[in-house]
């Protein structure tokens, strides 16, 4: 896009004749996770009112797969609905499939376009649980995991095109520095993802006597070898984690902006941080925490097999009473239901049901109060 800036303005040509670019611009730039600051958020942000107003055919088409409301679509929408459905097309077949869609001029084009990215997603879905179960599988049935500072599986059954997600799925679980290898063109190939502030690219760099290529950075790598060098560098891997990281680094660590009493959540409080989006990379959205919370009668789970949970507490403040999700926290049902106090960190968002907006906690963690 900026390069085509410069080309209109070298050229002499009206850059505004870039702006039904707009969408294809904030799609990529969501979907390839770059900091959200500086130009960037600005693009974002105008390429955001593009996609609700005047998206692509291709884009719009999609979006109706996805059943997403055109007007309310947001980053979110694109990191975990759109993003994936266009990336799946090249992880399992060919990209060719959402470069037409993205440039179609035609209705029925599109339709089919979409439903054959729709499939390939399924199949990538697909491939992701499989390959997701029988990693856990390894990993579990393996006595020495526990006492591992990594984690390292492989099969060469398993598609190359889920081992990232694959590595970051078991990165979730474990909380240590992953790699998920398969085999290609007679080399053993993969991806690695890492924790935060431990760095991955460092640790593979110190194993490369043992690869044929590798490349990445701190957080998610890819590599290479021949199988012969497969032990040797598995070996190496661990001895450095092991050598290099931290205690904080085994940890998973949720920072927050600011502590508040929830009679400070108010309607102007939650529209001022709203004018902090779009929220992304190095532009978070704001996490606040509370201490001391209690039930006040309608806490409940929620979900299949309950594992949610729906909160109405309160911190015992002036009008500091609010409703919020916890997502797989439904053990702390009893507690809180049997008077005991919790701490709470999460996030503000908006809550629309049966067309009537509020304000609810999105509960990133919990623990009881102190």
């Amino acid at each position: 896009y900026k390069f085509m800036q410069a080309f209109a303005i070298t050229n002499n040509h009206d850059p505004k004749q870039l702006e039904p670019l707009l969408d294809l611009l904030a799609l990529s730039i969501a979907s390839d996770i770059v900091p959200l600051t500086g130009e960037n958020r600005v693009l974002i942000y105008l390429g955001l009112k593009r996609i609700n107003s005047q998206p692509s055919l291709g884009l719009a088409t999609l979006f109706k797969q996805c059943e997403l409301q055109q007007g309310n679509i947001d980053i979110n929408d694109i990191v975990y609905k759109i993003g994936p459905r266009i990336n799946a097309s090249g992880r399992i077949d060919s990209a060719t499939e959402a470069v037409r869609l993205m440039i179609t001029e035609n209705q029925q084009e599109a339709l089919e376009r979409c439903q054959a990215i729709n499939d390939l997603n399924n199949q990538r879905r697909d491939l992701d649980r499989q390959t997701t179960e029988e990693a856990l599988a390894q990993l579990d049935n393996d006595p020495a995991t526990p006492a591992k500072f990594s984690n390292i599986v492989f099969s060469p059954e398993w598609p190359k095109g889920v081992v990232g997600i694959v590595a970051s799925r078991l990165v979730e679980k474990y909380y240590k520095p992953t790699i998920v290898l398969t085999e290609s063109n007679g080399l053993i190939t993969g991806s690695a993802r890492s924790v935060a502030g431990f760095d991955l690219y460092s640790a593979i760099k110190a194993c490369s006597q043992f690869l044929d290529a590798f490349g990445g950075h701190t957080f998610a790598a890819g590599l290479s070898m021949k199988p012969e060098n497969f032990e040797y560098f598995k070996q190496q891997f661990e001895e450095y984690v092991a050598n290099n990281i931290s205690t904080e680094q085994k940890v998973p660590l949720i920072e927050y902006d600011q502590e508040i009493p929830f009679s400070q959540i108010t309607p102007d409080f939650f529209k001022n941080i709203q004018q902090l989006q779009p929220y992304g990379q190095d532009n978070p959205q704001p996490v606040f925490v509370t201490r001391g919370v209690y039930n006040v009668f309608g806490t409940r789970c929620v979900g299949q097999n309950n594992a949610h949970l729906r909160l109405e507490v309160s911190d015992g403040t002036i009008n500091g009473k609010i409703i919020g999700i916890a997502f797989n926290m439904g053990k702390f049902a009893q507690p809180l239901n049997e008077g005991k106090k919790v701490d709470l960190c999460y996030t503000i968002e908006e809550n629309v049901f049966r067309g009537i907006s509020s304000i609810q906690l999105h509960v990133k963690d919990m623990r009881l109060a102190e």
